[in-house]
């Protein structure tokens, strides 16, 4: 438990450090916080003795939890084979009761953002530079409808952890693929016009979950294929492949 307060506490101080303006802050932390200071000696310590017998630097070895965003969340594997979790962001809020059409708005778009729900008024995705700035905008929102939000960042505490939580999200992604798959295959009986209504909301409604789909289940590829075959029955040229530098720039 002391090892997960200190790693959150030096990730939301050095996530807060630039807005602050020095790095004093962080001297004053450690000399604050003995358990963070024997932490970090041990560390230390570890590392000097790795380097005296290998004569090299430890280094990581990063291993991808996240399919759609693998450049930056990941769990990382140390020399001495002990794995962290990835970083997570997460958002604590509450709002009031009336009226409630902030709250509903709110709600909304926490559920299209995909988040993983950890408590009442808790909630978190996988950190990148994207879901970040997401509840960031998000946080400012509450805020002016009179509410209360904070941004952070985290890791889970053990990689267990983590792998239960991303199971949970893929298994909610899961069932809207298979809902999406349902329908597809339901409008292959409709007459073409219809069946060419289908296909085109059926790929958007992949879109949507896709953006919001960060540990893709076995069900995505089912879904996809369901959509793809009910286009090309209703005679839809399937959906064009951006190029590499194309995706690039999207990003």
């Amino acid at each position: 438990m002391r090892r997960t307060t200190v790693v959150t506490s030096v990730a939301v101080l050095l996530a807060t450090l630039p807005q602050r303006g020095h790095l004093g802050l962080l001297e004053e932390a450690l000399s604050a916080v003995p358990a963070m200071q024997a932490i970090f000696e041990a560390l230390d310590g570890i590392e000097s003795d790795m380097a005296g017998a290998s004569g090299q630097r430890t280094t990581q070895a990063r291993h991808w939890t996240s399919a759609l965003q693998p450049w930056l969340h990941c769990t990382v594997t140390l020399t001495s084979g002990s794995v962290v979790p990835g970083e997570w962001v997460l958002l604590t809020y509450h709002m009031p009761r009336d009226p409630s059409t902030p709250r509903s708005a709110v709600w909304r778009k926490l559920r299209r953002l995909g988040v993983a729900q950890l408590a009442d008024g808790l909630v978190a995705l996988p950190a990148d530079a994207r879901t970040r700035e997401q509840l960031d905008w998000l946080a400012v929102e509450i805020r002016e409808a009179a509410g209360t939000a904070a941004v952070w960042l985290a890791r889970p505490a053990s990689v267990a952890q983590e792998r239960d939580l991303a199971a949970a999200m893929a298994a909610e992604r899961g069932a809207e693929y298979i809902a999406v798959q349902q329908e597809a295959e339901t409008a292959v009986a409709l007459d073409e016009p219809a069946r060419r209504r289908a296909a085109r909301r059926l790929r958007e409604e992949l879109r949507r979950v896709r953006r919001r789909d960060f540990f893709p289940p076995p069900e995505r590829e089912a879904a996809v294929a369901a959509v793809e075959a009910l286009a090309a029955g209703a005679g839809i040229a399937p959906p064009r492949v951006p190029a590499p530098m194309e995706k690039a720039a999207r990003r």
